[in-house]
């Protein structure tokens, strides 16, 4: 007794089966065979290479219908080429790159955005230069590929329908091959085909499948660092292909790019305004300067020290510039200037004991304040949006 057989897999969505003795039709696939391959280099040389696998039938299917002895109407049929997707992927990376990226074979990472973008169109078949062919092994095609609408070719009919038609493994659907004839017209109305979302799959798988085609191993680069590489570049001398230096000595310049990003240049921007023009008014140094010489044993001598130290806070106060060492000096001015602190036996002392409590504050250091600063301004919301980087 023998085993049953196993029931065949039902062909993805977008295929059906044909029957042998239906007439070719507008979407059929056909594998390559010596007689196409051949035709083929004739007629792209080197522009399809071995890794054509089939060929899809782009002639309306009307025009296909045989007329007894008299075959089909048309007298050429078109067909375009069968590609793996990732040739189209290859080229669409090469349509973002600068002429730097290109010569050194990487691409700044700011595209793979677009790039989903694209192969999210392009699954749902609403590129026009393309047709997305899903794999199925049971029909020859074993990886995610595209038909090339652009190159399109014409056959003799009278020669080859009947090759097409015995050696045809599945064809597309309707509407999916009124969408290829859409294509081929470049019709401005859209085939109401089938999505993969939410037709066939949830956002979320959709988004996976796409996250699988995304070639990860591509040497992507920051945006940043490529800008900043294309400014050096610019300034260096040029050899005779336009660029200084082989792809490799590129790429590794590139890499060595501090990579800022326009938040980081911001904040940059900001930090050396304040270090260079370091003017403030912070009522917390007057304020210490008080308490310091309030605690000084050797101020509490003098007679009304609390209003000595008050007409100092106020005339720091009113003074408003705290630059480091010029504070100290102005400071130490403005007790020497009270005569009974400048009457102090040990009034120099009191002086360098001052300058050494205030320098350990870290009130005067101006890098201290320039990071608290810009540690503020980078958590202000308004100033994350105005500067927000595109999410990679």
């Amino acid at each position: 007794m023998t085993e049953p057989s196993a029931e065949k897999a039902a062909l993805h969505w977008t295929y059906r089966e044909p029957k042998l003795q239906d007439d070719l039709r507008q979407g059929d696939v056909v594998p390559i065979k010596a007689a196409l391959r051949d035709l083929l280099v004739d007629r792209y040389a080197q522009e399809i290479p071995e890794e054509v696998s089939h060929v899809i039938v782009l002639t309306q299917s009307c025009d296909l219908v045989r007329r007894g002895s008299k075959g089909c109407k048309t007298s050429t049929i078109l067909i375009a080429p069968v590609l793996p997707l990732e040739r189209v992927i290859v080229d669409q990376i090469a349509g973002y790159q600068s002429a730097i990226e290109a010569y050194a074979g990487f691409c700044r990472q700011s595209v793979r955005k677009d790039l989903r973008l694209f192969l999210a169109r392009l699954l749902n078949n609403n590129v026009e230069d393309y047709f997305y062919l899903h794999p199925d092994a049971d029909v020859g095609i074993v990886q995610p590929s595209c038909a090339y609408i652009r190159l399109c070719l014409g056959l003799d009919a009278a020669k080859y329908y009947e090759h097409l038609r015995q050696h045809r493994t599945v064809g597309l659907k309707e509407p999916f091959a009124h969408k290829l004839g859409w294509h081929m017209g470049y019709l401005y109305a859209r085939v109401g085909t089938e999505d993969w979302v939410p037709d066939h799959c949830k956002g979320p798988a959709f988004d996976k499948m796409i996250t699988d085609l995304m070639p990860d191993s591509y040497p992507w680069q920051p945006d940043a660092k490529i800008r900043e590489a294309d400014a050096a570049l610019s300034q260096a001398a040029r050899s005779e292909c336009g660029l200084p230096a082989s792809p490799e000595e590129i790429a590794q310049f590139v890499e060595m790019m501090p990579g800022r990003s326009r938040k980081d240049k911001v904040l940059d921007s900001i930090k050396g305004v304040l270090t260079h023009k370091p003017v403030f008014n912070d009522k917390e140094i007057c304020r210490r300067v008080r308490v310091i010489l309030e605690k000084d044993p050797r101020i509490r001598l003098l007679d009304d020290p609390k209003g000595l130290c008050q007409d100092i806070e106020e005339h720091l106060a009113q003074f408003r510039l705290f630059v480091s060492q010029l504070i100290v000096d102005r400071i130490k001015d403005l007790l020497i200037a009270f005569a009974p602190f400048a009457g102090l036996a040990d009034k120099d002392a009191v002086l360098e004991d001052l300058a050494l409590k205030l320098s350990d504050t870290g009130l005067f250091d101006n890098d201290a304040l320039v990071n608290r600063l810009c540690n503020q301004v980078a958590s202000d919301a308004g100033f994350k949006d105005a500067v927000k980087e595109p999410e990679l």
